[in-house]
C-alpha cells in the first residue's frame, strides 16, 4: 500500500504572509525609533547646551567679568579652560556641527554653528524647550546655520 508522504517546510503562501506582517511591524515601528532617537539627540543638545551655559555663569560670577570673549568656531575660549571639559567641546554637538561661544548677535550665548538637523527639526527643538520663536526666548535663530542658548542680553 502506497502512502502519501506530508511535505516539508512551509508553503510559498505561508512564507508570504510572514514576509507582509514583518514588513507591517518594520513599517511601525521604524518610524517610531527614529523619532525617538532624534529626541535622545535634541535632549542631549539641550542638556549640554544647559551645562556650558551655566559654566559661563560661574566663571562671570566668579571673576565678576561682564562677557566672557568670543573664540573662533569650535575653540573653547580660554576664560572658561576648567570649567568645561575641552575633550567634550571638541567633540561637536549630538545634532552636528561644533560648538561656540559667541557674543556678536547682541546677546551672549553658547551654541552651534553648521547643525547636521533639517530647519524644521532645528525648530522643534526651539518649540519643545522655549517659545517657538527663533528671534525670542532662551533659544535663539540669528543665522540658518546657527542654534544658540542664551545666556545674557
Amino acid at each position: 500500500m502506497v502512502t502519501k508522504q506530508k511535505p516539508l517546510g512551509f508553503t510559498l503562501i505561508e512564507i508570504m504572509i510572514v514576509v507582509v506582517i514583518i514588513g507591517l511591524l518594520a513599517a511601525i515601528a521604524i518610524p517610531a525609533f527614529q523619532k525617538i532617537r532624534l529626541n535622545s539627540k535634541f535632549s542631549t543638545f539641550m542638556n549640554d547646551s544647559t551645562a556650558y551655559a551655566e559654566a559661563g555663569m560661574i566663571y562671570l560670577f566668579e571673576t565678576g567679568a561682564e562677557k566672557i570673549q568670543d573664540a573662533n568656531t569650535g575653540i573653547l575660549p580660554n576664560e572658561l579652560e576648567g570649567y568645561i571639559n575641552e575633550t567634550a567641546w571638541d567633540a561637536g554637538t549630538p545634532i552636528g556641527g561644533s560648538w561656540d561661544w559667541d557674543s556678536d548677535y547682541g546677546f551672549h550665548g553658547v551654541g552651534v554653528i553648521g547643525f547636521t538637523i533639517t530647519e524644521e527639526e532645528a525648530g522643534e527643538v526651539d518649540q519643545i524647550y522655549d517659545d517657538g520663536d527663533a528671534d525670542t526666548g532662551l533659544i535663539r535663530r540669528p543665522e540658518d546655520d546657527r542654534i544658540y542658548m542664551v545666556l545674557a542680553n
